[in-house]
């Protein structure tokens, strides 16, 4: 019996987990975009994303675009700007660039403070 019940949640658990995947993974590439002002922001403080190739830097800015839909950015104390959420985003985008099917299925909000 107590079998049967640790089976129950451990299906359970996986099967929330894959619908969570399949969620996050469900927008197609070039379905979000980025703004300019974001695009600028982007060529001018990330580094990393600099050093893209173009097609390169076309899949980072879908990746960033879709991590900026899914993961809620909440400012306490202060004001969430344009520069916090691109760099936020490029911040967790970059770990993950070389991994196309990897996400952070874990992850809903990130909570920005002050200093």
């Amino acid at each position: 019996m107590v079998f049967a019940v640790v089976l129950l949640a451990l299906g359970l658990f996986l099967a929330g987990w894959l619908i969570q995947r399949r969620k996050q993974g469900s927008k197609k590439p070039g379905e979000v975009k980025l703004s300019d002002g974001d695009r600028r922001l982007l060529a001018e403080e990330v580094d990393y994303y600099g050093g893209l190739s173009a097609e390169e830097k076309v899949r980072f800015e879908n990746d960033l675009a879709a991590f900026l839909t899914h993961i809620k950015i909440t400012g306490v104390g202060c004001d969430v700007e344009d520069l916090d959420r691109v760099l936020i985003g490029a911040s967790a985008t970059i770990p993950l660039f070389g991994f196309p099917e990897w996400h952070y299925p874990q992850l809903n909000e990130v909570i920005l403070y002050p200093r």
